[in-house]
């Protein structure tokens, strides 16, 4: 039978008419243009969104205009009027003749009759007709969809369809994707960008500056409605900065859009678990049951399939448009008042019973049950997010405004506990002391309570918090504090046995903790081995646990550790990797780094790291977070000591020497510390002084390190002694495993210029190859450097023995006897007699701190110094400057 003729309003099958407003979008009307090009394009988004703008716009400027055809569709269009809608399009784009009469085949929908008599109409045009379909969306009148998909499989290529709604049609897109015939314009995409946002507000003349329009970008993700609407309420204000930090889905126009545009369109149960489950950042098809019951199973599946403003969050989850989720929470505190905290309690138990622990401690917290989230982060074991231990603040950020009175008031010390441990991660040693105080009294009180039974011990999970607690705040504090840091390890070990391994094992951040305060107090007591392996397992756990500043320290403590123990290569290796991709690098990192460099005899590097070092340790002090170990500035002064030796700066040593000794470092590092003391006596020639430093070492107990030996053996060359020296040397030349490589380098070469002095050049030649030997495996060229005043002239007159060892002893510069150096390359402008003063200072592996000080000038004044010296000698660094300097000989 024929159509029953319907009058269609004029509007609903025309072009909507550009507006002035409407803001250009070349990218997007390019892909549209695009698009078309195949049989189908889909645009959606949530109301506002410009979708209807963005097609018109387009559609408008086509050429030719006539073959496009535009239909509006609209809620309860039955299955007759929209086909009737459809062919009064395409006769008023010309695309069919007016003489088309439809007809429908079988009530049930449009039947194939009509849908081959459209198609035929179609067929045969010299060029494609659009159809548009605005607003085409859920609920069709059914038969609606099946007919415009079997419409688009007749009908191609002669026609292409372009549908425009809140959410996907019902057809079969995921057909489409996959022969690659659609194209698709979503949400993400209409969202307005820095270009656009702007050219919106200036048609209301506001002008933010950049970082308040990325802001308000973000607020509103985009939304063309919502930056229209703050538009409009700015260019009403005087003070639209204000406005732009305040501006919000609880907006009184936003909220009204909403209302009009999305809410008052919903069905009543659907209406109601919009509400409830606007209390959640995110949510799941489980989560919205317990938060709006029974009825949340029924329309759960439309609300995110149906619902623009609701978006996937991955992995099952949603969200809503954070404009849209803030207007919905001031409509459910308006509506529901009393539901909010409750909604807030169900939605904390139910990401507990998922392990979210963040979640649901933050909807405790907007429930007011402080105590509930803070047993919830005990019994969790997550006191080291709270610290901050894993690189994310977020949960102990949420602490920061518990009231007073319930860490003072509550019979749980689980607030009290939390808030020892917020304190501690700010920095406030004196807030988390108290706090602690009072957990323990709590916790006390708790056990000793009728019913607690005899001998009631505190709850496990607060027992290991105190433990964790007492570990974070003694862990780096002087050794004295040893035995009581070694008896909390010891209990917070047993304690964290006993708790589930799975449990455990979301914990790393703890086992990260426990190690490194285990290796830190080993390090401090001198026992290395035991340290090395502590540090190790620190690492481990720090990677796994993401706490990138700690593995960092923890690399350069082990480094630290290797060092001492003669093994630069390992250091080496563990040094650099602190330094990976590191914005910050640890005190320990960069004092490793500057070991390292000194030993290799690289100067400049050393004093820059060095330089670094100290700047970390002053702000771990400062910053309260990350208390300076007592050994790490007593090494900074050994490193900074030996550093001035090797510039022949023995003055400047004794008093790096004497500022580290006064840090109280432990005996051990003292000891260490006078041996390089008495090593600057000997090279002021003063070997009396050397050996009275020496012997001071009975005062620090234990037998006289092997290192001493070596100075011991300098001193009494030095001191004229030259078969007392070889005797006392004997000890350091055995070969050991147990003597560090870099104190036998340093004996063999000693025993080298002994024998070389006695005229015994066989066996110097030979302790010399043996030195050389040993320092090549670990990159030892430190005590060649310092030897050079009789080295030089040794192997200038043995090639052979230089040439075997050439690749080690390049960066010296020791040529064969004979051999003509290459020729310097020339000065670009002479240096001032200050410059020079500076570069020779440099040399001396001062900072350029140091530098201004012994100069007399500000700091600026010396980095002017510099920049015009590496201009004149062409280098861009400072150890660069010291070679070339040298090559120049100026200095």
């Amino acid at each position: 039978m024929s159509v029953t003729p319907f009058h269609t309003p004029p509007s609903t099958i025309t072009i909507p008419v550009r507006q002035s407003w409407i803001i250009e979008r070349p990218r997007l009307t390019a892909r549209l243009e695009r698009g078309v090009r195949g049989p189908l394009t889909v645009v959606t988004g949530p109301p506002g969104a410009g979708k209807t703008a963005l097609v018109a716009a387009w559609a408008g400027r086509r050429d030719p205009v006539g073959r496009l055809a535009w239909t509006t569709c609209e809620r309860g269009l039955d299955r007759a009027r929209f086909w009737s809608r459809v062919v009064d399009a395409l006769t008023l784009a010309g695309a069919i003749g007016p003489g088309f009469t439809p007809v429908i085949d079988r009530p049930g929908g449009a039947g194939d009759l009509f849908l081959a008599d459209l198609a035929a109409a179609l067929a045969g045009r010299p060029d494609p007709v659009i159809l548009v379909l605005d607003d085409f969306q859920a609920p069709l009148c059914p038969g609606v969809a099946a007919g415009v998909a079997a419409l688009i499989e007749a009908a191609w290529p002669s026609l292409r369809l372009v549908l425009v709604g809140r959410h996907d049609p019902p057809l079969p897109l995921h057909r489409y994707r996959l022969a690659q015939r659609l194209t698709e314009i979503r949400g993400d995409a209409l969202a307005f960008g820095e270009r656009e946002g702007r050219a919106l507000l200036a048609q209301h003349g506001v002008d933010l500056p950049g970082g308040l329009l990325d802001a308000l970008l973000r607020r509103t993700e985009g939304w063309a409605a919502g930056l229209r609407m703050a538009a409009m309420s700015m260019e009403r204000r005087s003070d639209p900065l204000t406005f732009v930090a305040r501006f919000a889905g609880d907006d009184h126009a936003v909220v009204g859009y909403l209302l009009e545009q999305v809410l008052d369109t919903q069905p009543e149960e659907v209406r109601r678990v919009l509400l409830r489950t606007s209390v959640a950042e995110r949510f799941t098809a489980g989560l919205a049951l317990e938060l709006a019951g029974p009825e949340a199973s029924a329309v759960f599946p439309t609300l995110v399939r149906e619902n623009s403003f609701v978006m996937p969050a991955g992995d099952e989850w949603y969200r809503y448009h954070h404009m849209f989720a803030e207007g919905l929470r001031l409509l459910l505190r308006h509506e529901m008042p009393g539901e909010m905290a409750v909604l807030h309690r169900r939605a904390a138990r139910w990401f507990s019973g998922q392990g979210l622990l963040a979640d649901a401690v933050g909807h405790a917290v907007q429930a007011g049950d402080w105590t509930y989230a803070c047993r919830s982060v005990v019994d969790e074991l997550a006191v080291g997010e709270v610290l901050g231990l894993r690189g994310d603040p977020t949960l102990g950020e949420i602490f920061l405004t518990m009231p007073e009175n319930v860490i003072t008031s509550a019979s749980d010390p689980a607030p009290a506990l939390v808030a020892a441990t917020a304190a501690l991660g700010r920095g406030d040693d004196r807030g988390c002391a108290r706090a602690l105080g009072r957990a323990v009294a709590v916790s006390a009180e708790s056990s000793a309570e009728p019913g607690a039974g005899t001998g009631s011990a505190p709850n496990a999970a607060d027992r290991l918090t105190i433990e964790i607690l007492r570990i974070a705040r003694a862990a780096h504090r002087p050794s004295g504090e040893e035995p009581s840091l070694r008896a909390a390890l010891a209990t917070a070990e047993e304690l964290l046995a006993g708790f589930p391994d799975e449990l455990v094992a979301r914990r790393p951040e703890l086992r990260a903790l426990i190690s490194g305060a285990r290796g830190t107090a080993d390090f401090a007591a001198g026992r290395l081995a035991e340290a090395a392996g502590a540090f190790t397992a620190a690492i481990r756990a720090s990677a796994d646990c993401g706490a990138d500043y700690t593995r960092r320290d923890n690399l350069g403590r082990l480094a630290l550790v290797e060092l001492l123990s003669g093994r630069f290569e390992r250091a080496a290796e563990h040094a650099g990797k602190a330094a990976q991709e590191a914005r910050r690098m640890a005190a320990s990192a960069h004092l490793a780094r500057a070991w390292v460099s000194l030993e290799r005899h690289e100067p400049a590097e050393t004093g820059s790291e060095l330089d670094r070092a100290d700047l970390a340790l002053r702000e771990s002090w400062e910053d309260g977070r990350r208390p300076a170990d007592p050994c790490l500035p007593a090494l900074h002064g050994l490193v900074g000591g030996r550093a001035a030796l090797a510039a022949r700066r023995p003055d400047l040593a004794l008093d790096r020497l004497a500022a580290a000794q006064a840090t109280n470092p432990p005996r051990w590092l003292s000891r260490r510390l006078l041996v390089v003391e008495a090593a600057a006596h000997v090279q002021r020639g003063d070997a009396a002084a050397a050996l009275g430093a020496l012997d001071g070492l009975d005062g620090h107990g234990g037998a006289e390190p092997v290192e001493a030996v070596v100075v011991r053996a300098q001193a009494q060359l030095a001191g004229g002694e030259p078969e007392r020296a070889a005797r006392t040397l004997r000890p350091a030349l055995a070969g050991s495993a147990s003597i560090p490589p870099d104190v036998r380098v340093a004996a063999w070469l000693l025993d080298a210029e002994i024998a070389y002095g006695s005229a015994d050049t066989s066996h110097g030649r030979r302790s010399l190859d043996r030195a050389l030997r040993l320092a090549e495996r670990e990159h030892i060229l430190l005590p060649f450097a310092m030897a050079l005043h009789w080295l030089a002239p040794v192997l200038r007159h043995d090639p052979e023995l230089q040439r075997a060892h050439q690749r080690h002893l390049d960066s010296l510069n020791v040529g064969p006897e004979g051999r003509s150096e290459p020729a310097d390359p020339e000065i670009v402008e002479r240096l001032s007699a200050r410059e020079l003063e500076v570069l020779v200072l440099l040399a001396g592996m001062l900072t350029t701190e140091e530098i201004a000080l012994e100069m007399y000038v500000s700091v600026n004044t010396v980095k002017t110094h510099l920049k015009s010296i590496y201009r004149k000698l062409a280098v861009t660094r400072r150890g660069d400057a010291v070679r070339r300097a040298r090559q120049l000989t100026l200095i």
